[in-house]
């Protein structure tokens, strides 16, 4: 349910990346482009950064099992010197606890300032109590029971009048459903979507059951001690492959219609992706035991999809994976780490390059650069000039 819907909000969220596109080519002024900021999906690629900060000034925590929602309000919940959650979901107002939520998109990076949302004042005003709540937040449509599904319900109550869509809500949920969970399901099912088939029983379950935070998080340092080492150092794209998590590409303001552009994102991905999985998978199976999954856009007339990668495993015999990812006991495989960044990377062009005597402050820099030259996406020249 969760991959139908992040399928669907990345379908709608590159159509309007390419209406801003269009403006910028239309020679829009910027200042009116950015007039309704709602209408211009925002960017995460800043994420690194303040993972960066995090870990030089507090303590960060990635979340791996439960979805991350629910992992952060158990941790809010959990420690007691927690003051607030800043996030973007109106979920957070259905989570109990005595922290606050802040507005993320609200918050003025330059002040400071930010608006509050104040979940026990939406609570007083309902008349619900926690448990109802995750209710309401199931009747009003979330990530895994969609609004559209819903709005045949809600018209049939409310009509059109929007503002009197959750006090109607509230009544209903006070007046007609119990909280046996079994019976909820069931109600829910018969009542509100017309529809008793296990699979849509198994989707309001799934809906009410995202709120639970009282949850104890798998502990891998005896059973898994890879997945542990990737925990604990912060190695969340190796966990998620060995996990058999689902690994998703978003196309961030690339023009695919433009004949200038590069047509080949997808391939270029992929090959990226499987080679990755390769030097990982050398001698480790995943978790799963399936093939390696991505979501990602094909092309310009083709929307998000779910596709398997076989893993390309280079020539090279790699050691555990422990001791690879270890560099500070086991420094002796250097020379091979290089060389499998090389590799993957392009291992041609990149053949005779010597990677050890880069800066480390640009490493990173130059293996983008690096990247996006070898596959055509900037020229060489550009990549100088940058």
């Amino acid at each position: 349910h969760k991959a139908k819907t992040w399928l669907e909000r990345q379908n709608g969220k590159y159509e309007k990346m390419n209406n801003v596109i269009d403006q910028i080519r239309q020679n829009r002024p910027l200042k009116s482009i950015v007039r309704n900021l709602r209408d211009i999906p925002m960017s995460t690629t800043c994420a690194e950064a303040i993972e960066f900060m995090a870990k030089k000034y507090g303590k960060l925590i990635i979340t791996t099992t439960k979805e991350c929602d629910a992992e952060l309000v158990r941790y809010a919940n959990n420690e007691e010197n927690v003051f607030a959650v800043v996030a973007d979901d109106s979920d957070f107002l259905v989570f109990s606890g005595s922290w606050r939520y802040w507005s993320l998109r609200q918050l003025n990076v330059k002040t400071l300032r930010t608006t509050e949302y104040d979940k026990l004042k939406l609570r007083e005003v309902l008349k619900l109590d926690d448990e109802q709540m995750k209710i309401l937040a199931t009747l009003g449509g979330n990530d895994i029971i969609s609004y559209e599904r819903l709005r045949p319900f809600h018209q049939r109550n409310c009509g059109h009048q929007a503002a009197m869509k959750f006090p109607w809500l509230a009544g209903y949920i006070k007046n007609n459903l119990s909280m046996d969970r079994e019976d909820l399901v069931n109600k829910i099912a018969t009542d509100v979507m017309k529809n008793e088939s296990s699979e849509m029983k198994k989707s309001i379950t799934d809906s009410l059951k995202q709120y639970d935070t009282e949850f104890d998080l798998p502990d891998y340092s005896e059973s898994d001690p890879l997945l542990h080492y990737c925990q604990e150092n912060f190695y969340d794209f190796n966990y998620l492959v060995l996990s058999g998590s689902t690994k998703t590409f978003t196309t961030l303001y690339y023009d695919m219609e433009n004949e200038k552009f590069p047509n080949h994102l997808f391939k270029a991905s992929t090959d990226l992706f499987s080679k990755q999985c390769g030097v990982l998978l050398q001698n480790e199976k995943l978790r799963s035991g399936e093939t390696p999954k991505i979501r990602i856009k094909k092309s310009f007339n083709q929307g998000y999809e779910e596709c398997l990668v076989e893993p390309k495993q280079p020539s090279d015999t790699i050691p555990p994976m422990l001791e690879l990812l270890n560099q500070e006991e086991f420094p002796e495989h250097d020379s091979l780490r290089f060389k499998l960044v090389a590799w993957i990377i392009d291992e041609k062009k990149l053949n005779s390059a010597n990677l050890q005597t880069i800066p480390k402050n640009y490493f990173l820099d130059i293996l983008v650069l690096c990247y996006l030259t070898c596959n055509d996406f900037i020229s060489v020249i550009e990549a100088d000039l940058i």
